[in-house]
């Protein structure tokens, strides 16, 4: 085992790590690295865990990549290399179990051979932050029986979301936002009920409804949705996911009026549901939320009425938004015992109203 994390060591990868025949761990995330992969440093037989994230390293990967029989962990995150996945990756079967590309400047198509398939040991898989493509019901990776984390966000993917997500039933992390994927949530996606615990979609083309069956993935906690072409309402089943923390389903198309079930999930700290079109009054009922509540975004809608009194007892709220609705008068004077509000914006004036300081003065 070799650990040099976090060093500054700069320049290129030393040539004589390649000769270190019996080295399983290998550690050089964060340590100001430069220059290509050295195809040597893969050969090594024994290598197991190999970090060498958040450097400079660039290129292209090698398809030595494939030669790495023993390796579980391979980590080169955060750094610039370009090209392609090697499809030689494949050959990594039944020991690969992370895999971390995210944040660099890949390019084309996840391999899709049917060796790919027999990863059966994946459990995270991370290539966020590249320019990927293709369809989603492409991807390969479904196979493994504990497979609990993908990320794709931030890539060039397109398509409908498959109805295969559903069947992984080991899955806690799906994060597909930032993407081109189009149609509707899928229905099935409840088959990962009993584990998923954060849904990123937002930014992409999705449209239709959210299903009332989002209240059975009662593990959710955090459920990001916004900036897409959804319509409908909010479901009030989505008061079953109880310890949902983070729900944003901003920029959308939804409609109706904002569900007084959201007073019921006690976990909230976010609910931001700006730039719809919402409709009738401020639920008064969510003052039940003081003790969690930080975050509550209901901009650009087309509520009415006068803001709840009751919501000054949101006692940890530190941002409120509510600029560009029909009619909410009296917010200011209401929010007066809100003393750890740190940025309110209020109704249809020009310039937002920084009221950190003056609440507290």
């Amino acid at each position: 085992m070799l650990q040099l994390h976090g060093n500054t060591l700069a320049g290129p990868i030393p040539i004589y790590l390649n000769s270190l025949t019996a080295l399983r761990v290998l550690d050089m995330e964060s340590t100001s690295l430069t220059g290509p992969l050295p195809v040597g440093l893969l050969q090594l037989s024994m290598l197991n865990k190999l970090y060498l994230g958040s450097n400079s390293l660039n290129g292209t990967l090698p398809d030595e990549i494939g030669l790495m029989e023993a390796a579980d962990t391979l980590q080169l995150n955060d750094n610039s290399f370009s090209g392609a996945i090697p499809e030689t990756i494949s050959l990594l079967d039944s020991n690969l179990q992370r895999l971390y590309l995210s944040n660099n400047n890949l390019v084309g198509r996840v391999p899709s051979l049917p060796g790919m398939k027999a990863l059966t040991s994946l459990v995270e898989c991370y290539l966020d932050g590249n320019q990927l493509s293709g369809w989603l019901d492409d991807f390969p990776l479904t196979t493994s029986p504990n497979f609990a984390h993908l990320a794709l966000s931030g890539n060039l993917f397109t398509g409908e979301l498959p109805t295969s997500l559903g069947s992984m039933g080991s899955l806690e992390v799906l994060l597909l936002d930032g993407n081109q994927f189009r149609g509707s949530i899928p229905v099935e996606i409840q088959g990962t009920a009993n584990t998923l615990q954060l849904l990123y979609l937002s930014n992409n083309l999705l449209t239709g409804t959210i299903h009332t069956e989002i209240g059975k993935m009662t593990q959710l906690v955090q459920f990001r949705a916004g900036n897409n072409r959804l319509e409908g309402s909010i479901p009030t089943e989505i008061a079953l996911c109880t310890g949902l923390k983070d729900l944003t389903l901003d920029t959308n198309r939804l409609g109706d009026t904002i569900p007084l079930e959201l007073s019921t999930m006690q976990s909230l700290s976010k609910i931001k549901i700006d730039h719809n079109d919402l409709r009738g009054p401020v639920p008064p009922e969510l003052a039940t939320l003081s003790n969690t509540l930080t975050w509550l975004d209901l901009s650009w809608n087309a509520l009415t009425g006068d803001f709840p009194w009751e919501l000054s007892l949101l006692a940890k709220l530190e941002w409120l938004y509510l600029e560009r609705n029909v009619s909410l008068f009296q917010a200011i004077l209401q929010l007066q015992r809100c003393f750890h509000l740190y940025q309110l914006t209020f109704y249809s004036l020009a310039d937002r109203i920084s009221a950190a300081r003056s609440l507290q003065n």
